[in-house]
This record gives C-alpha cells, structure tokens and sequence, in this order.
C-alpha cells in the first residue's frame, strides 16, 4: 500500500501503533521510522512522526515519551485485551460456530490489540475443539432467521444430522417449511421456535443444523399474545469432574448426532447390525453415567466393568423406587 501526504502519514502511524504497541512494547522513534520503511514503503524523520503523533493524540490517546519515559504506544482501543480474550474464549468454546467463522472471528477480535496479545492467548489458552460445528452457514442462518421473523413470512431449508462418517447431511429430502417465532439461546445452542407446517404445536430446531434457508412469500401463522419464549426454553430444553477415562459405548443410530456433539468428532465409529454401532469416548466416570442415563434406551455401556456395574446398580436403585407401593 502506498501512502503519499500528510493524512495518509498519520494514518501509517496509527496502523504501526495499532499493529505494534502496547504498554508492555512501547516503540521508541527509530523503531517507528523501521516498521513505516518495512510495511509502507515511508522514509519519515523524527519530527515528522513527532508531529503525528501529536495529531493523533487529538482523536485516540497515546502514552508518550512525555509520560513513560521509553517511547510511545497507542492506549485507546475499542476493546479492552481482557475483553478480547473472553469474547474469542467464548466464541472458541461455542459448538454452534464452525471453524472457519471461529477463526475468521478470532483474527477480527485480535485486530483490535496489538500483534503481542494475540501470541500471549494462542501459548497459553488455544486447545483443540472437536464439537465444532461442521455447518459454515450459522450466522447467515441467524440473519436470514431475523429477517424472516421480521417480516412474519415462512421459511423453507433442509435439516441436517450425522452420518456414520461423521458428515452433516440431510435428514429428508424434502424441504422442512417452518413458521418463525423466536431465535432463543439455551444448553449452549441456539434455536429457533417455530410451528411446522400441519403441526399447531411449537416446535425448536437447531439453528446450526439448518442450510439453505430460503424466505417464502407465505406469511407464518399468527402465534398466540400469551406465549412466552423464555418459559418454553427453559421447560424443553452439564459437566463433571474426575480422571479421564476410556469407555466403550454401544448405541443407536438415533443418537448418533448427541454422541458426535458430546464427545466430538475424534472418535471412532464402527456400525452394527440392527441400526447400531460402537464407539469409544474418553469421559469421566461421573459424567458417562450421567450422559447414559439420558440415552438409557439407546445407550449400553460395554466397558469398563465397574462403569458398567456402577450404572447397573444405579438402575437398579431407580427400578426400586418406581416398584415401591404407596
């Protein structure tokens, strides 16, 4: 890029301070004058960059020599780094954004602080995250959605679900036509409440499982003045501690898409006969049994033994509870 005049010099500046400072790296002059010549190409003397820097110092704050003694940095950011740093957690910890939106978001978040913030997070918090969405299109959804909502029109999409490969494909292929009420956010996923078409009741669909969404010309059906998203939310729609350890599963095809979102998508997945297949997941023992409760129709658990007699026993406790009289 190639800067000519005054504003352009000052912008430079700006950019080198944004890029480069902060209140661990204050940059001395020289410094600034080596990185103008690097990244644009400028041959800036010191009272130039000194002017700049004052005219800067009119629209964002610096620290400057004036005030630390070392040099300059650049103070005034719309983000704090403390901020930045909780706002990419999450957003790295948030099963419903892809990999490619995480990382495109991430860089975004980092542009606003120094290149040194970024480093600092990546060696000591960035850690592989395998319940990644393999969907590329959730906030184009979340956007078509809003819209659609808006303007109280019908939508038609496909609606997605695991394969034995681990692949997102469809679960029919007719197109699923929904009336849009509300996008809500619970168990760490967002939906959308909706009515389907021929169905009065309300429904949620995972917002991430959808592609393809298209607003129809169709209105949705007016939705009753006393519904309360929030109340349906919290009716319709977990994290132990402990060693890790390898358990081995048997399951239904039916829960194949809890077993990839819960434990991932580096495992293993052998199928059977009769719509099943085996897995082995890394969990604490607390957390498989609480998990397998849940899927107790759907889920056995073949190994460890103790694990599997420790869920034997609870079952058998339950089944004496429901077989008490009175």
């Amino acid at each position: 890029m190639n800067f000519d005049g005054k504003k352009q010099g000052v912008l430079a500046v700006y950019r080198i301070l944004k890029k480069y400072s902060d209140a661990d790296h204050i940059l001395t002059t020289p410094q600034i004058q080596e990185y103008l010549k690097n990244e644009y190409g400028l041959d800036l003397d010191r009272r130039t960059i000194y002017s700049h820097c004052e005219a800067l110092n009119e629209f964002c704050e610096l620290s400057r020599y004036e005030d630390n003694k070392k040099g300059t940095y650049l103070i005034d950011r719309p983000l704090e780094e403390s901020e930045v740093q909780l706002l990419t957690q999450i957003i790295y910890a948030s099963p419903y954004v892809s990999r490619e939106e995480t990382t495109d978001l991430i860089n975004r978040l980092f542009g606003t602080q120094s290149v040194y913030a970024k480093k600092s997070f990546t060696e000591t918090i960035y850690s592989p995250n395998d319940r990644k969405s393999g969907n590329r299109d959730f906030f184009l959804n979340i956007s078509m959605l809003q819209d659609a909502i808006q303007s109280k029109k019908q939508v038609s999409l496909d609606y997605m679900k695991y394969n034995t490969n681990k692949e997102l494909v469809k679960r029919k292929n007719e197109k699923y036509i929904l009336h849009p009420y509300y996008i809500v956010f619970d168990n760490d996923r967002y939906y959308l409440l909706c009515k389907t078409k021929g169905h009065p009741e309300i429904s949620h669909y995972r917002i991430d499982k959808m592609k393809n969404i298209r607003i129809l010309d169709e209105k949705s059906d007016p939705l009753e003045k006393s519904f309360d998203p929030q109340a349906y939310a919290r009716n319709k729609v977990f994290m132990h501690g402990g060693e890790d350890i390898n358990v081995q599963l048997r399951c239904n095809n039916f829960v194949l898409d809890h077993v990839i979102e819960q434990f991932g998508t580096n495992i293993s997945i052998v199928p059977r006969e009769n719509e099943q297949f085996d897995t082995m997941v890394k969990t604490t023992r607390q957390g498989i049994v609480y998990w397998s409760m849940q899927y107790m129709e759907n889920v056995e658990i073949l190994s460890p033994e103790n694990i599997r007699n420790e869920f034997i026993e609870k079952l058998q406790k339950t089944l004496k509870k429901y077989n008490k009289e009175g």
